[in-house]
């Protein structure tokens, strides 16, 4: 059974779910690590950590329903 490639570019793929997280994580944490309080009695910061943990398993998921998985090996 063969079904249409997918209509995403290779390159927006790597940057959901590679870009994304990243930014997130790697960038946005020196910014978060600054703002006081907590979120559910979770420092900022650890909140959204764990967040994140959640949301890149989204971005991979989506990565996966993007990918051309029905496009023959072989060819």
């Amino acid at each position: 059974m063969t079904h249409p490639p997918s209509s995403a570019p290779p390159r927006w793929r790597l940057a959901i779910g590679l870009g994304i997280p990243f930014c997130a994580v790697d960038l946005a944490l020196p910014l978060l690590d600054r703002i006081p309080g907590t979120i559910l009695g979770f420092p900022v910061v650890t909140f959204w950590l764990y967040g994140w943990f959640v949301l890149t398993t989204i971005c991979m998921a989506l990565v996966w329903l993007l990918h051309d998985r029905y496009i023959d090996d072989r060819d």
